[in-house]
């Protein structure tokens, strides 16, 4: 992934966040909260020379208000907020 995003570089506009769970059941979790290395995805994002517009969903149903309290928490972290 972090080579990926190394070979967009200056053409990325946007990225659409994930983190997932090893449970087929249930894989997509909050940001931060699954086995992604989302810490050095992140580093690799904030590394690029642009600015990015982040994305980030979760499908309806169980807990996704939360799901979405606890990926903006994360992402705030992250910013130092």
């Amino acid at each position: 992934m972090v080579a990926a995003i190394a070979t967009v570089g200056e053409r990325a506009v946007y990225t659409h966040l994930k983190d997932l769970t090893d449970d087929p059941d249930d894989a997509l979790t909050y940001l931060g909260g699954g086995q992604l290395p989302l810490a050095a995805i992140m580093d690799a994002l904030d590394a690029l020379p642009q600015r990015l517009f982040y994305c980030f969903e979760f499908r309806g149903g169980g807990e996704a208000e939360a799901r979405i309290e606890k990926s903006l928490a994360y992402l705030a972290a992250r910013a130092g907020n």
